[in-house]
């Protein structure tokens, strides 16, 4: 058998005598992949079977009820003390023990406890202050009573008086004012009071001089049940509406204040002890003013019946109570 190789092989060589050593390497090479192909399909295949064989069947679906939610806020999560914040906590417990507090007593805090005391302090002095501020409010409305009354009873003296001597007199306790309808009336556009009304302002002199002791800086005593000091007797001029233009007199304002001015200077004449009085600041008790045609009595008419309108009346006014007056200069 060996002669046939050499004859129809066409080798050229006996068997296992031609084989080279890089063939047979090779030879090996392919070998072993061929093994390790083979393991390594061998190996996918049972980590496949294990993996089928760990996992579980699947199980039926199960309708679980949702679990109630809580509504209420939780609590705030306490962040992670770091070492400035625990020696501060432990100097506010050291502070809290020296001051005989403990974490299971509820007190006031030092400055709770002082804004407290302020407190108190402060409501008692507002209360105290508006117990004075109404007590003074009280006496000083029992002044001002007594002030009104006062200046009635002035009032009245002076009417009795002058009614003594057969003069009407109209007197508006309110207001302070005294008037004489008629004598104390002008006609049209001037400024002097008839005779009759000078009788009458005569007259009205003779009351003052007898009453004013009771309102002016003089040594001769008050009458029994009137004792207020006055601020002022304001001598008031007054016009109707008809336009008047006497010279040097324009209009009613300049009528109105002459013919006031003109009562008083023929006050003063027959009367000059009035000219000397003064109110309780050392002021001339008398002034005078006018008004116009701004404080009309009647309806304005022609001259009979716009009369009224053409006067002059005395206004009273009280002197306010002497702690007052004294407090605001």
């Amino acid at each position: 058998m060996s002669g046939s190789w050499e004859r129809g092989g066409g080798f050229g060589m006996r068997s296992g005598e031609g084989f080279s050593a890089p063939l047979l390497m090779a030879g090996w090479a392919v070998g072993l992949m061929s093994l390790g192909l083979a393991l390594l399909v061998v190996y996918s295949f049972l980590m496949r079977l294990n993996h089928e064989s760990l996992t579980p069947p699947s199980l039926p679906r199960v309708e679980v009820p949702a679990p109630r939610i809580d509504t209420a806020p939780s609590p705030p999560l306490i962040p992670q003390r770091d070492a400035e914040v625990e020696r501060l906590l432990q100097e506010n417990i050291l502070l809290r023990r020296q001051l005989g507090l403990n974490g299971e007593e509820k007190k006031e805090m030092p400055g709770e406890g002082t804004e407290s005391a302020a407190a108190k302090v402060e409501n008692g002095l507002l209360e105290k202050e508006n117990r004075q501020l109404s007590g003074r409010f009280q006496e000083i409305n029992r002044k001002l009573l007594a002030l009104r009354t006062s200046r009635a009873q002035l009032l009245s003296r002076i009417q009795g008086l002058l009614g003594e001597n057969g003069f009407e007199v109209q007197v508006d306790e309110k207001e302070g004012r005294l008037r004489l309808p008629k004598v104390f009336e002008f006609p049209l556009g001037a400024i002097e009071l008839e005779d009759q009304g000078n009788n009458a302002l005569e007259r009205l002199g003779d009351a003052l001089l007898k009453l004013l002791p009771i309102c002016a800086e003089t040594d001769a005593p008050c009458p029994k049940g009137v004792s207020t000091a006055l601020e002022g007797i304001y001598v008031e001029g007054h016009a109707d509406g008809v336009p008047v233009r006497i010279s040097p007199l324009q209009g009613n304002w300049a009528i109105s204040s002459t013919r006031a001015a003109h009562v008083l200077q023929t006050l003063f004449a027959s009367r000059p002890a009035l000219k000397e009085m003064r109110n309780q600041r050392g002021e001339t008790l008398f002034r005078v003013v006018g008004f116009a045609d701004r404080q009309p009595l009647v309806e304005e008419a022609p001259d009979a019946k716009s009369r009224p309108n053409r006067r002059v009346e005395f206004r009273f006014v009280m002197a306010p109570p002497v702690e007052e007056a004294t407090q605001e200069r």
